[in-house]
């Protein structure tokens, strides 16, 4: 059977109460019908794929018996890939979800190391298993415009409608049903969906939260430098600007001053043998300072171009990852004629279809195709968590110089204590 990506077949669907097993049916590809009388729970078996695989539902959707049990265990095919899906039972919705590489028969006796656990919803630190799913399908992360993220809940509402949606619908009736979201989610599914169009609406929520983290900062600073309760527009910028020149300039003119004051004969017995070595010990003590400061930012660029090519690593070994996944995908076995070693020819032997062609080795492609989905959701955690701590480090760089320049602003012109070598150095830089 030919298998257009993104493909999302669900192989086997197990209920838990316990240790006990409720429900345990095994799927197939193609159209599975479920039978029965009335009220035999044939709508809380759909229910639980549906909760299974990401979706919400409200309390009055679960029934009484399907409140009893624990945990829904989905063993599911993503692109060919294998995983199992495991997500506590409850009322709310809002539990979050268990993801093992692999066939169900190999989840039930995997340690807890070997299972990925992410939130209902998606937080500063970590993904939520909608992401996962949808990297597992290869399918980006949508931003709708006025709305989160989708969803996979949201696409399982086109996949799903239960007996309470109208008729005319094509999505699982639900209150907030923006028409934005359902389009949304029909150009992602039908292929329609631009990446150009999704990566600049990525980018916009990216600037426009740098840009009110920037403009927070920018009214703290304008807090301190001045400005009281002063209107913040373009104008008060412009004028403070202007005034700032000023000052500059009656700054630069009091310095010209004192330098030919320091160089004039005339005003030499101003400033003593002790009043020099007072100063020559303040200008060694700050360039002792500067480089210090200088030895920091060199470690923490450092830091920050280390932890960027270590990203840049990891997304060429996620890609790596795809492209061996695709590429044994297509090439399945590879039959050698000759030996690559000896280039002796080789004969063939019956009873070796599990095995490898040259050296007899057992193959298992069901344990390899299974750690493929492992290893991508531990290389994209992996690179999340990298990216973040690079941008802790950059924002420790520029935090620290803001520090330093802020605190040079305020203390400098109100110090004039100290030896007079240090008071006269003092007002001569600032």
């Amino acid at each position: 059977m030919t298998r257009f990506d993104p493909c999302l077949i669900v192989k086997r669907l197990v209920v838990k109460r316990g240790a006990a097993i409720a429900y345990d049916e095994v799927l197939h590809a193609g159209v599975n019908i479920i039978r029965g009388d009335n009220s035999s729970g044939k709508s809380t078996i759909l229910n639980f794929i549906f909760y299974g695989l990401g979706g919400d539902l409200s309390r009055s959707d679960w029934s009484e018996h399907a409140l009893l049990c624990d945990h829904v265990w989905l063993e599911a095919e993503f692109n060919g890939n294998p995983a199992v899906l495991r997500r506590k039972i409850d009322a709310s919705s809002q539990s979050a979800m268990e993801i093992f590489g692999g066939r169900y028969s190999q989840a039930v006796g995997a340690p807890i190391e070997a299972w990925n656990r992410y939130p209902y919803a998606r937080q500063k630190n970590q993904e939520s298993f909608s992401q996962a799913i949808f990297r597992l399908l290869d399918m980006p992360d949508v931003a709708v415009e006025g709305t989160s993220n989708l969803t996979i809940h949201q696409v399982l509402r086109l996949l799903y409608a239960d007996q309470l949606s109208p008729t005319d619908s094509l999505f699982r009736f639900e209150g907030y049903d923006p028409e934005n979201l359902r389009e949304a989610v029909g150009n992602l599914l039908c292929g329609a969906f631009d990446t150009e169009i999704y990566e600049l609406q990525q980018l916009k929520k990216t600037k426009e939260r740098d840009f009110t983290e920037a403009s927070a900062e920018l009214r703290s600073i304008f807090r301190v430098v001045g400005g009281g309760d002063e209107s913040m527009d373009l104008n008060w910028i412009e004028q403070r600007s202007k005034a700032l020149v000023e000052e500059r300039g009656i700054v630069t003119s009091q310095l010209s001053v004192a330098e030919e004051a320091f160089y004039d004969n005339r005003s030499s017995d101003r400033i003593t043998l002790q009043a020099q070595k007072d100063l020559y010990r303040e200008v060694q003590k700050l360039q002792g300072n500067i480089r210090d400061k200088q030895s920091e930012v060199d470690a923490i660029e450092f830091e920050i171009s280390d932890s960027a090519a270590f990203i840049n690593t990891l997304q060429a070994r996620l890609e790596a990852l795809r492209d061996a996944d695709l590429a044994a995908e297509v090439v399945r076995t590879i039959h050698f004629g000759t030996c690559p070693a000896c280039y002796a020819e080789i004969l063939e032997q019956g009873g070796e279809a599990a095995a490898c062609h040259l050296c007899k080795t057992p193959l298992d492609s069901e344990r390899a195709r299974g750690r493929v989905v492992g290893l991508i959701n531990e290389l994209s955690i992996q690179i999340k968590q990298s990216a973040k701590l690079a941008a802790e480090h950059l924002a420790t760089k520029i935090k620290g110089a803001y520090r330093t320049e802020r605190h040079t602003y305020i203390q400098g012109p109100r110090r004039d204590t100290g030896t007079p070598a240090q008071a006269w150095l003092h007002r001569q830089v600032h």
